[in-house]
């Protein structure tokens, strides 16, 4: 999305303000105002990262029964925060200097003011999102990644990774699309590629996973993470990253999809991208994918191997194996998916603007109170998958 704009402009006051909100709530907020007109404040300039203005009106212009507007300020407002009607929490990783979190009760500006806590990341990096207590005490609704159930459907907005991406989302929606590819790709040239830079921040340890698989076959690696190629000159000369990454992923029969969490529904884009394109995604992340698929063969679940050599022994065997590989490509040319695909479809397409969703919450004026955290699945710490056989 779009780059941090201009350094914040504060007075000395306000820099001590801002400091000790971040310290104590590690959020990023943005404050609402819904009286008729709905208006967005963003407390900082950090959440241009989180979304585009003019993406954003765009997406509320399709609200059919709200009017509502984005306005980005890199100075937080006391004053529009005191007349909001609703504030929202872009949760921020958790950091173990700032146990305060657990401690404190979020402010709010007035006593009918609705607190919004979105999150895409999972319980695997901001563990205070498992905490039921923590979100039934500060948060009317939440914003994220899970899906809806009884527990949560009053309270909950579901925001999916795929195979449909949300509107103003930054990966591979606006490059390529799930359901556009409609041949099986023949063969490439390359074989396996991983592109990560986020490296150590998670519990489970995936950069010393793919350490062992690269020590017995070959991996190109983009990314930071153990990086062994870099981009091609042809590469450098397109200008989003996303997009580069899904050109560099048309080049390989396999793409590693490792998530930064083995969370339940924490199914990012490294899964639908990697589909997307016609690539066969080397799986390891929700231990409830099999959900999500269009196919239980569209993807190498590692879970299915007992160690990293019987893993690379069957990558290899897709490889030189047609009838194989064609398993594993097969629902590319299906023409009617499951019914449970079908509604994991539906669901992403029907959930494409969570800003209009927040909006039709807010408008119904209830005041709502969490059953218990949608994130309560938590990170699979304990995941190995020995060298030997």
């Amino acid at each position: 999305m779009t780059t941090e704009k201009n350094p914040l402009k504060l007075t000395t006051n306000k820099v001590k303000l801002f400091i000790l909100i971040l310290l104590v709530f590690s959020f990023y907020l943005l404050v609402v105002n819904v009286f008729g007109d709905f208006s967005f404040e963003i407390k900082n300039s950090y959440a241009d990262n989180y979304f585009n203005e003019k993406e954003v009106n765009e997406s509320f212009s399709k609200c059919s029964k709200f009017k509502c507007k984005i306005e980005i300020h890199s100075e937080f407002s006391n004053e529009k925060a005191e007349s909001a009607q609703a504030i929202i929490y872009f949760f921020s990783q958790y950091q173990e200097s700032s146990n305060k979190i657990y401690n404190n009760t979020l402010k709010r500006y007035n006593p009918r003011q609705i607190t919004i806590g979105w999150t895409m990341e999972s319980g695997g990096l901001y563990r205070f999102e498992g905490d039921s207590n923590f979100i039934i005490s500060n948060f009317n609704i939440t914003v994220g990644y899970p899906r809806v159930n009884d527990f949560n459907k009053q309270t909950h907005i579901y925001v999916p990774y795929g195979p449909v991406e949300y509107s103003g989302s930054d990966s591979y929606a606006h490059s390529a699309k799930f359901d556009r590819i409609k041949e099986i790709p023949s063969k490439r040239n390359n074989s396996i590629v991983w592109i990560s830079s986020n490296c150590w921040h998670e519990d489970y340890k995936r950069v010393y996973l793919m350490r062992s698989i690269m020590n017995i076959t070959k991996v190109d690696s983009y990314g930071s993470c153990l990086n062994n190629i870099d981009f091609t000159d042809q590469d450098k000369l397109i200008n989003s990253k996303h997009d580069q990454k899904m050109d560099v992923l048309k080049r390989y029969n396999f793409a590693i999809a490792f998530e930064n969490s083995l969370c339940k529904d924490y199914i990012t884009e490294k899964l639908w991208e990697s589909l997307s394109v016609g690539t066969i995604p080397i799986y390891l992340g929700a231990p409830n994918i099999m959900e999500f698929l269009p196919d239980p063969d569209s993807i190498i679940n590692v879970r299915d191997f007992k160690s990293v050599n019987d893993l690379v022994d069957y990558i290899k065997k897709v490889e030189n194996d047609q009838n194989l590989r064609l398993k594993h490509l097969k629902w590319i040319k299906i023409k009617k998916w499951s019914k449970e695909f079908q509604n994991i479809y539906d669901e992403s397409v029907n959930n494409l603007d969570p800003l209009c969703s927040i909006c039709s919450k807010i408008a119904s004026k209830k005041i709502l109170i969490p059953k218990q955290s949608p994130f309560l699945a938590g990170n699979e710490s304990n995941f190995t998958l020995p060298l030997l056989k």
